[in-house]
């Protein structure tokens, strides 16, 4: 008996130690917090419940500070603070995302922390920047020194300013001061040849952070140039429905591209029947988190109540993943729905750079082991026209004789479907060139049929990488006569007014007159034009301006329209209102 009492009451000591009381406190929020805001914290201990009125952090006007009690527990939990709702969760100085906070019920019974920014609200001050490397690839060599290469520092890529150190959790960190708006860089282990590649094993487009926006950004490299590359796997993402009446392309904003949610190079293709689909490569170890925009945070998916969802996650094993969305953001009753052009995206443009820059491609093809001493560019085709993309590519110029079909000088092609030329030259000297399809009546031309100007190679090594997007062949700009018929105008469309037909082919001007409709006797609208070819893609129409667009019949700014029947040589439009009416 005596026994059994002692287990009892070694099993009640036991208990007492093992859970533990933590109390929550905040010493220092943002001067900018809205007097009298409620402050929240949520986390793994409530579902992340972002407004639970159980964890409300109370005042205390005596300590200046706000404060709650966690339940009793043991172990580590996670949490995050927030004024109400995850559209006003804490952030970094600059505005950016915060990992978990994280504490242990063994520590201490009291935790004291600091918020800096707030989601909803501009950032007070921001004027450095800390990089973190949070993953490596597998055979990445022990020892390894790490460096940033980039605007900042002319593109040296192993100097010791731009060097990661270790922090005390084992992540690499490099912490920059404000010195320009922007950064644009790379990430190398002392030599361009071996800079990070991305995550489909090709060549890696130049990172850029914006000063102000964040103060920390996390950074995950996927293979390098001198390395064997992991093994890939691929996943689909189908979205088999959403809100009728959208139109325009679809974004997918992740932790594999820094939640970008304008990234080209994410961006969703069309099936057959009207769906939209994405493939994604990844190496099937880190969890890929992720949401759907139309091209900005104020256009991302939400639940049908119009509020924020929880991240999806792509789950290991299928290779198709098929989801529905409710609602978008910009839709919910009450939000202003400004509308300047909605351009379609390419891959992130890539400026000029002052110095040396990562070749690309495999590393046995473009850096081999006996490199010798000649100056060294590469050429990179990032876009080609889809309608000869497979046909190969030339470079004639004053380094060949002007050879418009020299074996030499073709582009060979890139697994992600670019194309690449790498030149060594015996000088330092400015250089000419054109690019053809194998001879001077299928050279490279502008979307408006011109023939370029000869491209140019800079003198000395200002140049070590160029990139080129070829718009059209000279050969292939087929023009032919399209008549744009508006077969139906709204009641109070003013009568007077000229109605104008804008895109992609104009740069987006509002008004411009070659593209002004003819108003005929019946009172349609009507617009021939003359040049109609593949240059022609996306499309709205105005009464002159911005202001005065077309819109839906409940007065929604619509997606741009594309130009799909080239087949034909008629296209009807309805306009059904406008937006200043």
């Amino acid at each position: 008996m005596r026994t059994h009492s002692f287990y009892i009451l070694l099993l009640a000591l036991l208990a007492l130690t093992s859970c533990r009381r933590v109390t929550l406190s905040i010493e220092k929020v943002p001067t900018n917090t809205p007097k009298g805001a409620q402050i929240y914290v949520a986390g793994s201990f409530n579902n992340w419940n972002p407004g639970d009125p159980n964890y409300l952090m109370l005042w205390d006007e005596e300590t200046q500070t706000y404060s709650v009690n966690l339940p009793l527990g043991f172990g580590n939990v996670s949490y995050k603070f927030t004024r109400g709702d995850w559209t006003t969760v804490e952030t970094d100085a600059c505005g950016g995302e915060l990992l978990n906070r994280t504490l242990s019920y063994s520590d201490a019974e009291l935790e004291m922390d600091s918020i800096v920014g707030w989601k909803d609200l501009e950032p007070e001050n921001c004027e450095r920047i800390t990089l973190i490397i949070q993953s490596l690839p597998e055979n990445t060599p022990k020892g390894s020194v790490f460096y940033l290469g980039g605007d900042a520092n002319g593109w040296q890529c192993n100097n010791d300013r731009y060097r990661f150190t270790f922090t005390k959790d084992s992540l690499l960190m490099l912490t920059l001061p404000r010195n320009a708006d922007k950064l644009v860089y790379k990430i190398t282990r002392g030599t361009w040849e071996s800079a990070e590649l991305n995550d489909a094993g090709t060549e890696q487009l130049q990172r850029e952070l914006q000063f102000g926006k964040q103060d920390t950004v996390y950074i995950s490299i996927h293979a390098w140039m001198d390395l064997p590359m992991e093994q890939r796997f691929t996943q689909t993402i189908v979205v088999q429905s959403q809100p009728k009446g959208i139109q325009g392309p679809l974004f997918l904003a992740g932790s594999f591209n820094n939640w970008n949610p304008v990234d080209g190079r994410y961006q969703f293709n069309k099936l057959p029947d009207g769906r939209s689909f994405i493939t994604v490569s990844h190496a099937g170890k880190e969890k890929l988190v992720y949401k759907v925009t139309r091209g900005g945070w104020q256009t991302v998916e939400t639940n049908r109540n119009f509020k924020d969802i929880s991240n999806r996650e792509l789950p290991k094993g299928r290779d198709t993943v098929y989801i529905k969305i409710e609602a978008w953001a910009d839709m919910a009753p009450g939000v202003e729905r400004k509308s300047p052009p909605i351009m379609v995206p390419q891959s992130p443009p890539v400026p000029a750079k002052p110095s040396a820059q990562t070749p690309v491609g495999n590393a046995a093809e473009t850096a081999p082991e006996n490199l010798d001493s000649r100056r060294r560019v590469f050429i990179i085709l990032n876009k080609v026209p889809e309608y000869r993309k497979n046909e190969t590519v030339y470079l004639a110029g004053d380094i060949n004789g002007w050879d418009d079909r020299d074996p030499n000088y073709a582009f060979r092609n890139l697994p992600n479907g670019k194309k690449f030329l790498l030149l060594r030259l015996s000088d330092n000297e400015r250089h000419e060139f054109k690019l053809t399809r194998g001879n001077w009546n299928n050279e490279e031309a502008n979307l408006r049929k011109e023939k370029l100007d000869n491209r140019v190679i800079r003198q000395g090594a200002a140049d070590d990488t160029i990139y080129i997007n070829v718009q059209a062949w000279y050969d292939e700009m087929v023009e032919k006569p399209m008549v744009m018929v508006l077969t139906a105008t709204p009641e109070n469309t003013p009568p007077n007014e000229p109605l104008y037909l804008t895109g992609d082919f104009n740069d987006w001007l509002a008004n411009d007159e070659k593209y002004k409709f003819k108003r005929l006797a019946d009172g349609r609208y009507v617009l021939t034009i003359a040049d109609f070819s593949k240059r022609y893609g996306f499309y709205k129409i105005t009464r002159g301006s911005w202001e005065t667009e077309a819109t839906t019949r409940t007065g929604r700014i619509p997606g741009n329209q594309q130009f799909k029947q080239y087949s034909n040589d008629t296209i009807k439009v309805r306009i059904e209102s406008w937006k200043d009416r």
